[in-house]
This record gives C-alpha cells, sequence and structure tokens, in this order.
C-alpha cells in the first residue's frame, strides 16, 4: 500500500508541475492564484497545500522527480566510470529532450536557475568520489554548467542537432571527442 500511497504522490506532483507550466506560458508566476492551480491540475487546494510550500517548490520537486527517472533510465549505462563518456552524454541529452516543454516553461521564465541547482546537486552526489578534492567538485560543478548551457542553447536552436551530435560537441568542449 506505501509504493501505491507513493506512485499516487508522484503523479500528483506531476499533474501540478505540468498544469504550473502551463499557466506560466499566460502570466507571472506571482498572478497565478492556488485554486486556478488546483483546478487545472485537478486537484484539491489542501493537496497542493499538502505537497508544496511554495510554487517555486513545485518545480524543485518535479526536477527531483525527473532526477529519479533518469538514474532509472540510466540502469543500462554503467553505474561507475566516467559521467562525461558518449554514452552518458546521449542519455542526457535524450533524456532532456523528453522533457523539452516542461524545461522550456521554466527556463523562459525565469527559473531555470532551479533545473541547474538541482542538476549540479545531483551530478555532485552521483559522481564526486572524494569530497575533500575541491578540484573534483569544481569540475563537476562546471561540467553541470556546461550541460545547462548546451541545452538552453539547443532549444534555442529548436532541437536541430541530434542529442548524439550535442555529445559530441560537448566532448569536444571538454578536450575528449573530436568533431
Amino acid at each position: 500500500m506505501k509504493k501505491q500511497n507513493c506512485t499516487t504522490n508522484i503523479f500528483v506532483k506531476e499533474c501540478i508541475a505540468q498544469a504550473l507550466s502551463k499557466l506560466i506560458e499566460e502570466k507571472p508566476l506571482a498572478d497565478i492564484k492556488i485554486t486556478e492551480l488546483a483546478r487545472i491540475a485537478g486537484v484539491s487546494r489542501m493537496t497542493y497545500y499538502r505537497n508544496f510550500n511554495s510554487k517555486e517548490d513545485i518545480f524543485s520537486a518535479y526536477f527531483d522527480i525527473m532526477f529519479t527517472r533518469y538514474d532509472e533510465a540510466e540502469g543500462y549505462l554503467q553505474p561507475f566510470g566516467i559521467y562525461h563518456d558518449k554514452k552518458h552524454m546521449i542519455h542526457y541529452f535524450r533524456f532532456v529532450l523528453e522533457y523539452k516543454d516542461f524545461l522550456r516553461a521554466v527556463i523562459n521564465h525565469g527559473y531555470g536557475n532551479i533545473f541547474l541547482t538541482t542538476m549540479t546537486d545531483y551530478i555532485v552526489k552521483k559522481w564526486l568520489k572524494n569530497k575533500s578534492d575541491q578540484t573534483e567538485y569544481y569540475t563537476l560543478c562546471a561540467f553541470s554548467g556546461s550541460l545547462y548551457s548546451l541545452y538552453v542553447s539547443w532549444e534555442k536552436n529548436n532541437f536541430r542537432e541530434t542529442p548524439e551530435k550535442m555529445a559530441e560537441i560537448l566532448l569536444k568542449i571538454h578536450g575528449n571527442g573530436k568533431l
């Protein structure tokens, strides 16, 4: 029964996040009322308040769900090793492409920092081997920034390149591949 509750809670959070991404296309976040958000998401106001403290929390929660799914989908890849190999990067670009509508809404309305922060936290938690190695820590943070910036640029170019091509570009930027 507990797994059912968890699955339902994730579904509810996704509904609210999708509703919010649609609403911010129409008006600023500050002008969106909880009643309106709940109605469009198909949930009660109480459900909203049970899950979130603020509208910004919706983005963070949804990104957490996204990165949990990213991990699940990444299962076929080597769990350890080099975080920036071509297979991992192709997986990243394919994955974010699936969420492009939500990401576009969030980034274009000034909340991309939440995506960047969540992604950086995920990358550092997953790949930082030596917590006292500041160089490794900053390298991972810079890598996260590269992923974010490339995604934003790719979106602005209407995703003309394939995920495979984007992975090649990233590898060239970081000195690990050739174009």
